[in-house]
Formats: structure tokens, C-alpha cells, sequence
């Protein structure tokens, strides 16, 4: 269970809502992580086989309306500003 608390992230798309708008308001352009990620056959294959790839899925379905990119290790995000 120890797993899932917080895994050393900071700050999460809550702290983006407070501090923003609603998630489902933000408008995110692109994230470093998944874009490096979708380059790479062999880069999708080791995410898809590690801890933080199972992480990432078990917080997608938890969480569907959320962007990808806030549920990275790291939230190297561009979001439209309007």
C-alpha cells in the first residue's frame, strides 16, 4: 500500500484546479514525458513493463477525465493559457 502515497510527487492536477481552473477546463498542449514515450516503440514497451507504468494505469482508471500528463512523475506540461 506504501506504494501509492505520493511516490515523491510535490503536487498533482489538484493543486493545478486550486490554483487554475476545473481539470476539465485546463487545456493542455503537450507533456514532455508522453511525448518522448511516443517516440519510441522500445520507450512504450519499458514504461508499459515498470512500476511507474502500472501506476500510471491504475491512476487513468481512477481518474478517466484526466489528462495523461498529470499523472507523470514528473509534470513537464505546456497548458494554454486563455
Amino acid at each position: 500500500m506504501n506504494d501509492f502515497l505520493r511516490r515523491g510527487r510535490g503536487l498533482s492536477f489538484h493543486e493545478f484546479e486550486l490554483a487554475l481552473k476545473p481539470r476539465n477546463e485546463l487545456e493542455v498542449i503537450s507533456c514532455m514525458t508522453l511525448f518522448h514515450r511516443d517516440r519510441s516503440v522500445a520507450e512504450q514497451t519499458a514504461w508499459r513493463n515498470s512500476m511507474d507504468g502500472v501506476y500510471e494505469m491504475v491512476l487513468a482508471k481512477a481518474c478517466p477525465d484526466v489528462h495523461k500528463g498529470f499523472l507523470q512523475i514528473h509534470l513537464n506540461l505546456i497548458i494554454r493559457k486563455n
